[in-house]
């Protein structure tokens, strides 16, 4: 049986199955040894490697028979020893002989990047895993056709001598136009030419040739009708599930399938969009055991869900921020290009870009709010300060414990770190008003902030000026105190990807 099963293994994975040119390739480029290039040689810390331990999965372990979970348990004398063993290999460019011995040599996800720099500045290209996808807008067919032949040219160029093979079967083109006059440009891969289909399924979302999205909502709302199978058999008046329980499954399994590419999607006819409408409010009447009769806002309220449009919004504003968030992410430039806005407020028929419909979507007020801009990928982990607190009072509650006995504890705390100049952090937030502030040295320090801001940023915000406070005044001994444990735990963590606690980080 195990040789039936490694048989089909081994065919795929023999040399057979790639091009001369690529095995050519492969052969002079193995006889490179390997060596490392960095700008920086710093030594592993112990810190990093306590880091990576507790983030690894328990996966199978190698030919020495040595899991993770044994690493995580060893002393810190041997994780020293380990440790002293990674910083000689990461100076002194030599692996261990049987660590080059494996049943399995996988290829590094990074290998299949510099296919898109094979593609033409001129021809537009997006990379998800091993789903590529290349554009080219135009008003001349000819131009198209010429700009996207030599891009994929160059594609086929790269793959034979990468070892990638692209199948000429599963590459579809689709050639938006809202004009059927046009005919469709002639294009070929490796001499087959590719085939145009007027709508095709790409990452889960169905694009039809002028982007109505009516073929994808028809097809969710198929695979929503279905799912609600789940939520029948789940609310059996005798011994069906609680009501909190169907709305969990609900949110799920349902309401992800309609969520999964709202921003896409969203800019379809609000007609076609409400077809959906049906689906959620029959699930929520399944979850709540309502009647047929019941009004919409009333399902609404005792589900405590808001209806599909308003979350589309939600979402839609949330992927927005994210984008001006980021300098470098690809639709920035696009939503703040404001050219062709009068045009479509001219022609209310059309529908508006993206950006244009989050700007109609939000406040009038909100508009001249400034985002923080945030480089995702500029600073590495392991040049970011580790940060640690301490808490006297994580033993006490603050409901069970009596007043005195806190003070107390602060009072002994405060005479331990005598020496240390104190600096008091807050942030608050009214109906109308946010703002936050530190006290040190008998001295108040406050800012007013926007109305939008949430409790946390407020939070962080002070902790923020209190940090700058005292880089300028040069204060060596100094301790600072907040009232905020989510701040607290979001500066110790090293995957929040808030942009405040990476500049309080960097501080």
């Amino acid at each position: 049986m195990v040789d039936v099963l490694a048989e089909p293994f081994a065919s795929i994975c023999s040399a057979s199955n790639y091009t001369e040119p690529f095995l050519m390739h492969k052969n002079r480029m193995e006889r490179i040894k390997l060596r490392f290039q960095t700008t920086k040689h710093l030594s592993l810390t112990i810190f990093e490697l306590h880091t990576a331990l507790s983030v690894i999965k328990h996966t199978s372990p190698g030919l020495d028979e040595v899991t993770y979970s044994m690493l995580q348990h060893l002393s810190e004398h041997s994780l020293l020893n380990i440790l002293y063993m990674f910083n000689r290999i990461w100076k002194e460019h030599v692996f261990p002989d049987c660590w080059k011995h494996a049943f399995i040599i996988p290829m590094p996800k990074p290998a299949i990047n510099p296919i898109l720099s094979v593609i033409p500045q001129t021809v537009q290209k997006n990379l998800y895993v091993d789903d590529l996808h290349i554009s080219c807008y135009a008003r001349n067919m000819q131009l198209i056709e010429r700009q996207l032949q030599t891009a994929i040219n160059n594609i086929v160029e790269w793959s034979n001598k990468s070892g990638f093979t692209i199948s000429a079967q599963k590459t579809i083109g689709i050639h938006f136009c809202k004009r059927p006059l046009h005919p469709d440009p002639e294009l070929f891969l490796s001499g087959v030419p590719i085939r145009f289909q007027d709508n095709y399924k790409f990452l889960g979302i169905v694009f039809d040739k002028r982007l109505t999205f009516l073929p994808h909502i028809a097809n969710l709302w198929k695979r929503c009708l279905r799912s609600l199978n789940i939520l029948r058999t789940l609310s059996n008046t005798s011994w069906g599930a609680y009501r909190s329980c169907l709305l969990r499954v609900y949110q799920s399994i349902i309401r992800s399938m309609i969520d999964y590419g709202s921003v896409v999607y969203g800019s379809a006819r609000p007609s076609y969009l409400k077809r959906l409408d049906f689906v959620h409010h029959q699930a929520l009447r399944l979850c709540l055991g309502a009647f047929r009769t019941s009004p919409i806002p009333s399902l609404y309220v005792e589900a405590f869900e808001p209806s599909l449009s308003s979350r589309r919004d939600k979402l839609s504003l949330s992927y927005y921020f994210r984008i001006l968030s980021n300098d470098k992410h690809p639709l920035r430039g696009t939503l703040l290009n404001g050219n062709n806005n009068r045009l479509f407020n001219a022609r209310p028929s059309c529908i508006p870009h993206f950006g244009l419909r989050m700007r109609n979507i939000l406040p009038d007020t909100f508009h001249g709010v400034k985002v923080h801009t945030n480089d995702f990928c500029g600073h590495p982990p392991w040049m970011e300060n580790s940060i640690s607190y301490v808490n006297p009072f994580g033993n006490f509650t603050k409901s069970d414990s009596n007043n005195s006995v806190l003070i107390s504890l602060f009072n002994q705390h405060r005479q331990f770190y005598q020496s240390y100049q104190p600096v008091f952090t807050d942030g608050s937030k009214s109906l109308n008003h946010v703002g936050c502030a530190f006290f040190t040295n008998g001295h108040i320090t406050s800012y007013k902030l926007h109305s939008f801001t949430s409790v946390f940023s407020s939070e962080i915000t002070a902790v923020y000026f209190a940090l700058k406070y005292i880089d300028m005044h040069e204060i060596r001994k100094c301790i600072l105190y907040t009232d905020s444990m989510s701040l607290l735990e979001s500066l110790r963590s090293s995957s929040t990807r808030n942009p405040l606690i990476k500049e309080v980080r960097l501080l």
